[in-house]
């Protein structure tokens, strides 16, 4: 039936699986490693990550937690999840870069005018 809205659901959960398994390998994690963190099987893992499979709130805390992303991060838009993993892959890369580098960075932001929307510093 078109406009069915359960469609729309069932395209949700695929989606957030794909961001479950996106951030999960990104880690170079298993299903089996994630399934033992979170009390769940490899085969439930698995079908998490396919969209066949619902989750309760509790064990979605539970993924996000054993995979090290924010909280909520994994339902949040596309756009919004690839800034975020963008800002923690520059955080990750600035801490273990010298003092100095990290002052230029610093610096280089500030510099940074605040942009009206739309603007040609958008980048994402």
């Amino acid at each position: 039936m078109a406009g069915d809205p359960l469609d729309d659901v069932d395209d949700f959960y695929v989606e957030v699986g794909r961001r479950i398994r996106s951030a999960r390998m990104s880690i170079g994690m298993t299903q089996s490693q994630l399934g033992i963190k979170v009390g769940l099987t490899r085969t439930s893992i698995t079908n998490l990550e396919a969209g066949r499979q619902r989750l309760p709130l509790h064990t979605f805390a539970a993924i996000e937690n054993a995979l090290g992303v924010a909280s909520g991060s994994l339902l949040a838009p596309h756009s919004t999840n690839t800034k975020t993993q963008l800002a923690q892959a520059i955080e990750q890369h600035l801490t273990s870069a010298p003092i100095t580098t990290r002052e230029f960075v610093q610096k280089l932001i500030a510099q940074l005018e605040p942009t009206n929307e739309g603007s040609r510093n958008d980048i994402a």
